[in-house]
């Protein structure tokens, strides 16, 4: 990871900088008949990275159940989560603070869990939320969870549908979401437009969801369409409660709705 400063330096030779750059790159997801994005930069870079042993670390998911009243549909579950860590600290000791990615991952799931809980009562289907361990260094987390949850609601044979939330308090007002489940995709895309919170369609990948949708459970990840993250930056102060809250109407929305159909 770099800083921007760092960017502009290596671009200079282009004429263009790094805003210049994601202009492209939006104006490109916008209208795929747009200039490519891509270009070539006559750069080269040497640096040195100080390595620190690799180590087992003790890490573990946290997992709510909001548990539906049907005893004929209550172990099927709609899952929401997010993951828990971050990129951890530098060989020097610095620390990386993660409050974007992806403290708000699990901040807007508590929130959701405990809005819906006061609409228990509806629920034909069963909620699980997760906080999963290890999503930077491999899904680890998430494969197993997969792997380990044995019971219902909750296994993966279980699940109707997960919404995953990463990168989701700074730095933009539009949600993306990602296309490993068209269908569910959509169900977000318009659940979105019906809160009127601008929202967008991506590309697959990059996140948990990727381990359900592995397992074909249709799987989405919602995030925001800018973000920070894995630098010193992602600090408490660059999330912003506005956004939290938008991702988290949507989610409640849609978690709502799949938890309630027959």
């Amino acid at each position: 990871m770099i800083s921007e400063d760092v960017a502009n330096q290596l671009l200079a030779p282009t004429g263009r900088t790094l805003t210049t750059a994601q202009a492209l790159v939006r104006a490109h997801r916008s209208d795929s008949s747009a200039p490519a994005s891509g270009f070539d930069v006559p750069t080269t870079v040497r640096m040195s990275v100080s390595l620190t042993p690799v180590h087992d670390v003790d890490a573990m998911n946290v997992v709510g159940v909001l548990r539906s009243p049907d005893p004929n549909n209550a172990a099927r579950a709609v899952l929401v989560g997010g993951h828990l860590d971050g990129v951890g600290t530098d060989p020097n000791g610095a620390v990386f603070q993660a409050a974007n990615d992806n403290a708000s991952g699990p901040s807007v799931t508590i929130e959701v869990a405990r809005a819906l809980a006061a609409s228990r009562s509806s629920l034909n289907h069963s909620i699980v939320f997760v906080a999963f361990a290890g999503e930077e260094e491999g899904f680890y987390g998430s494969e197993a969870y997969i792997a380990q949850m044995a019971v219902a609601p909750g296994r993966v044979e279980s699940l109707v549908a997960v919404l995953n939330l990463d990168v989701i308090g700074c730095c933009s007002d539009t949600l993306i979401v990602s296309s490993e489940a068209p269908d569910l995709q959509r169900r977000v895309l318009d659940a979105a437009s019906g809160l009127g919170v601008s929202a967008e369609a991506t590309g697959s990948g990059g996140s948990d969801q990727t381990s359900f949708a592995r397992r074909r459970v249709p799987a989405v990840l919602i995030g925001t369409r800018d973000y920070i993250l894995h630098v010193y930056a992602d600090k408490p102060a660059v999330v912003e409660e506005s956004r939290l809250k938008k991702a988290g109407d949507v989610v409640t929305q849609v978690a709502k709705d799949l938890a309630t159909a027959p």
